[in-house]
């Protein structure tokens, strides 16, 4: 019980974080974790405010993963079609946004009009996001762009015999 409380408190944290909260709410959520892994399990609960305060948080949160989810599929396909690699990583440098991505580990950075990280994904699992629906727009017009470029036109292919 006490290892899912605290996955939970991380989950708020990192949600908080992601969503912009003021440092004070951060290490509200900080140090409920603590207390509840010094508690290990035993009578630990969050009032009902705090509850209220983690569910409004957490279900904003699900929509930026779902963004930075969408994000993430984009950039891999982005990636294995026109990404250079250059020793253990595979990037992609568009006038917009920097692609990439180790065995383990993919960065999403804007590059303009403010250089900032989007989206930071490790094992598969996303550690950061703030992607914005325009961000997904932009991600799905190029996905969109790569793949009508690849289909093979009958001028292209398979005329000649």
């Amino acid at each position: 019980m006490l290892h899912s409380a605290l996955d939970t408190l991380r989950d708020w944290y990192r949600a908080a974080h992601d969503l912009g909260h003021d440092p004070l709410h951060l290490e509200q959520i900080k140090q409920l974790g603590l207390s509840a892994k010094q508690a290990n399990g035993n009578g630990f609960g969050l009032a009902p405010n705090l509850q209220q305060s983690m569910a409004q948080d957490l279900a904003q949160y699900q929509a930026l993963q779902q963004r930075g989810e969408y994000v993430a599929q984009a950039s891999q396909k982005i990636l294995s079609v026109i990404g250079q690699t250059q020793g253990p990583h595979t990037q992609f440098r568009g006038k917009v946004y920097e692609l990439k991505q180790t065995a383990d580990r993919l960065t999403v950075r804007r590059v303009t009009p403010q250089p900032q990280t989007i989206l930071e994904m490790a094992q598969g699992k996303i550690q950061r996001t703030v992607v914005t629906a325009e961000d997904c727009q932009r991600f799905q017009r190029f996905v969109q762009r790569l793949e009508s470029d690849r289909v093979p036109t009958p001028t292209s292919a398979g005329l000649e015999r």
